[in-house]
């Protein structure tokens, strides 16, 4: 019976002794509960975040600008001129795109009002001994033959010429400090508008397109020189990419690199009453030139907000 007993014994504290140890751990040993992973775009945000970032959505950028007429024969009726930068302002307050002729699945790309303003500061005219000008922008831009900018990286400059076999011209963000003097915006007589432009630019969008390029804009295939082939880009996500730039008025459903083209872009080189939208994406790329800090932000007279 004792022996009984002691072995009953025995195994009760065995037992126990097992269980102890499976239930202990030392402080080394014990395990940290891991933190659960946040994904990108699963922050939270404050709501004074949420505000900030609607306030900035609301920021609208007054430009001033400064037209530059160099002519020949007779200068350009100012009326004409004030047409052509309300037009302007117009089509970068979203005024301009009739949804009914945007293709249906291009429609929730749609920028609406880009909230960039543009205000008419000088008009300069100057008679010239020159009969067109070709991809000499240093000559427009200097005081033998044309119109020196005024207040360059403060005012936007758009020179108004006959620029022989091109329709208008832009220069992009990074120009080296001793060609700023060049800086702007250069847009064929023939195409001021938008009831005075003529022929195929007979709208006014040639300058629209420009002061695309100007704020960082590039054409929808990629770069501001016409490309072919699907590698290339314009780096805005919501602009499908195409093989080439298009001229003329492109059948509906024209197609490239595995999606419809998006021809009807401001920043397509078609016909003016084919260019009718920019993209949201388009919108974001040109404001973000002109935040503290951007590449444009000298060119910022003053803001306001509008919801």
């Amino acid at each position: 019976m004792k022996n009984t007993l002691r072995i009953l014994a025995l195994s009760f504290i065995m037992v126990f002794s097992c269980n102890s140890n499976d239930d202990t751990t030392s402080e080394d040993e014990q395990t940290v509960p891991e933190e659960e992973e946040v994904m990108p775009g699963d922050e939270e945000t404050t709501p004074d975040e949420e505000e900030e970032t609607l306030m900035l959505e609301n920021v609208v950028y007054n430009i001033p600008v400064v037209v530059n007429v160099v002519y020949k024969i007779s200068p350009l009726e100012e009326t004409a001129i004030e047409s052509q930068i309300q037009f302007l302002n117009d089509v970068f307050a979203g005024k301009e795109t009739n949804m009914d002729d945007v293709p249906e699945q291009f429609r929730a790309a749609v920028a609406g009002d880009i909230k960039m303003r543009f205000s008419l500061d000088t008009i300069l005219q100057r008679q010239t001994t020159r009969d067109n000008f070709r991809d000499d922008r240093q000559e427009i831009a200097k005081s033998e033959f044309g119109i020196p900018a005024t207040d360059t990286g403060r005012k936007l400059n758009i020179w108004i010429v006959v620029l022989a076999g091109d329709s208008g011209d832009a220069t992009f963000p990074g120009l080296a400090p001793e060609d700023l003097f060049i800086e702007g915006v250069y847009i064929d007589r023939s195409t001021v508008g938008p009831r005075n432009g003529i022929g195929i630019r007979n709208e006014g969008k040639q300058l629209v397109h420009e002061v695309g390029h100007f704020f960082n804009l590039y054409h929808l295939p990629g770069l501001i020189e016409p490309t072919s082939g699907c590698e290339f880009d314009d780096e805005v996500e919501d602009t499908p990419n195409s093989a080439e730039i298009h001229f003329g008025r492109p059948e509906p459903g024209t197609s490239s690199c595995g999606s419809q083209d998006m021809f009807m872009n401001f920043m397509e080189n078609v016909h003016d009453d084919t260019r009718i939208m920019f993209t949201k994406g388009q919108k974001a790329r040109m404001r973000a030139t002109l935040v503290e800090g951007g590449v444009r932000a000298s060119y910022v007279e003053s803001t306001s907000i509008e919801n």
